[in-house]
């Protein structure tokens, strides 16, 4: 009876220590355990930041797409806007040295058939080129100020893409670097936990 009430008590004794030695382990392994949800939860918000980032990149870049396509559409329009107009006013300049040699030059004539056209109605053509002329000068004014405005739209887009380009590869730098102090928490903590 003594043999079994020594070993009951011996039994007891390991008991006890290995219910302080779970005690121990738990109370240890705790803050390890928040640790490794800390980091967890720092990696999410790094992740969460990292494609915040990456869609607003994708999203300026698509609005500085469509800005460039419409501003060299407005820079064609221009353009051919610029050609005609010479050309009217090439046309302009051409009728103009015609009426005044003829109306200076008796000598040089060529007949043509049917009736010439009066003066007046002459002048109000030449009016009428020169009102157009004017219009399309004026339209072209407005298509160079839309294209002025457009470019200065789009330079700051462009400048905002670059930033948050430069501020994702920063944080991705940041936390991913092997020298920084997220990574070597993170890499310490996986260390400590496989151990």
């Amino acid at each position: 009876m003594e043999q079994l009430e020594v070993k009951l008590a011996k039994r007891e004794s390991q008991l006890l220590e290995k219910e302080l030695l779970m005690e121990q382990v738990t109370r240890l392994s705790k803050p390890l355990g928040e640790q490794v949800e800390s980091c967890r939860l720092d990696s999410l918000s790094v992740a969460k930041k990292l494609n915040e980032a990456r869609a607003n990149i994708i999203n300026i870049n698509l609005c500085l797409m469509a800005v460039s396509a419409e501003f060299s559409v407005k820079q064609a329009v221009v353009l051919s806007e610029r050609r005609q107009i010479k050309a009217k006013e090439l046309q302009l300049s051409e009728v103009r040295d015609k009426m005044l040699k003829s109306g200076n030059s008796t000598l040089e004539y060529r007949e043509l058939k049917g009736e010439d056209p009066p003066a007046s109605e002459l002048v109000k053509k030449m009016e009428q080129l020169e009102v157009n002329l004017a219009e399309r000068e004026s339209r072209m004014l407005v298509e160079e100020l839309l294209v002025e405005q457009v470019t200065q739209l789009s330079k700051p887009l462009g400048e905002q893409a670059e930033s948050c380009r430069l501020d994702s590869l920063s944080v991705a730098k940041k936390y991913f670097s092997p020298l920084s102090p997220t990574h070597q928490k993170h890499s310490h903590k996986r260390w400590m936990w496989s151990a």
